[in-house]
């Protein structure tokens, strides 16, 4: 089973080396943009963790060396690449400081003026919105179960209003710093499914309703964000429809349950990584 959604993973990700397709019947023709200094951002749905090999200098930080920005990279051809990703990042360590050895200051540090392409992913962990989503949603708890509703309506409102606000402020202070690069702001995979997908098993009809909302609200948040800094937006969640944790071989995302070196539970795997190195691609082409 693993061995099947690998292969599928090196064929996807040839297809990247080789620049997002090579033959007329699969893509359209393109011309390949050039990039010269590239700066990768965000958190653990860009670090990889648990997707092996690891980077040994990022312990605390878990980057994969198969993560989407590594795979981004190769397909563009770029020579200087700095990837400075880390799991538990928020907003505020874009432009902030963070305690690890191996991320001693803000991501920001790593975009010069002669930086020319920058990804982002960020957002879901400011104000805890995953880890009090998925207490709230994801757990067998009566209590959890009686707060997931209330959790996504009334604290997610207002925390993703901030959200908004504070994603918008980083990726203006990556603009001053770098006036001439490609900004792109990558939503997040999907994690659960929409309304008639598969069956993830434990999560309830009352639970599950709210929880798929949530996803659809950081989404659309970190779109708003995107659109008040003047920066692209490249979505994920319509094209992770159908790859959802529960969708098995096809999931780009993992449940609660991993393959060993495939992603940490409720992250991305190998494939999920590969899916959204080709959006970017296709995006930047």
């Amino acid at each position: 089973m693993v061995l099947a959604r690998r292969a599928g993973v090196v064929l996807l990700a040839a297809g990247l080396l080789a620049g997002c397709g090579t033959t007329k019947d699969d893509f359209p023709k393109v011309t390949k943009p050039t990039y010269s200094s590239y700066v990768a951002m965000g958190d653990s749905f860009t670090s990889g963790p648990g997707i092996t090999p690891q980077d040994p200098m990022s312990v605390g930080c878990q980057r994969s060396t198969r993560n989407y920005p590594s795979l981004l990279a190769k397909a563009l051809d770029v020579t200087v690449v700095r990837d400075v990703s880390c799991s538990g990042a928020t907003s505020a360590d874009i432009v902030t400081s963070r305690p690890t050895t191996d991320a001693p200051g803000p991501q920001l540090d790593a975009v010069t003026s002669h930086t020319d392409l920058v990804t982002v992913g960020i957002g879901g962990n400011d104000e805890g919105v995953f880890g009090k989503v998925i207490f709230a949603c994801a757990t067998g708890t009566r209590v959890a179960q009686a707060q997931c509703s209330p959790t996504v309506k009334s604290f997610l409102t207002t925390a993703l209003a901030r959200t908004t606000a504070r994603v918008a402020t980083s990726l203006e202070a990556i603009r001053a710093k770098a006036p001439q690069a490609r900004i792109v702001l990558v939503g997040y995979l999907r994690v659960l499914p929409e309304p008639g997908g598969c069956v993830v098993t434990g999560l309830t009809t009352a639970r599950s309703g709210p929880a798929i909302l949530a996803q659809d609200m950081l989404d659309t948040a970190l779109a708003d964000a995107a659109k008040r800094a003047k920066v692209d937006y490249v979505s994920m969640a319509t094209s992770s429809s159908g790859h959802e944790s529960c969708y098995g071989n096809a999931a780009w995302v993992n449940g609660f349950r991993t393959s060993p070196g495939d992603g940490a539970f409720l992250h991305p795997n190998e494939a999920g990584m590969a899916a959204v190195a080709e959006s970017l691609a296709r995006h930047l082409t």
